[in-house]
């Protein structure tokens, strides 16, 4: 199973991290924004699961 995060921080351009339609991510432990010494998630879902195709329909 592939889940994503919400991230505190918003990517940066050094973020390798994969965005996600729902405006999540796939962290990347190597991440400077998101990797593991970061604890990145507000939030977990399992990907393409109802609270992730709830955030991607409420997303412009």
């Amino acid at each position: 199973m592939i889940r994503h995060a919400i991230p505190y921080a918003q990517p940066s351009s050094a973020c390798p991290c994969p965005a996600q339609e729902c405006g999540g991510i796939i962290p990347d432990p190597d991440c400077p924004d998101h990797g593991d010494r970061r604890a990145p998630a507000m939030e977990w879902h399992e990907a393409d699961g109802p609270r992730c195709r709830a955030l991607a329909a409420g997303r412009p």
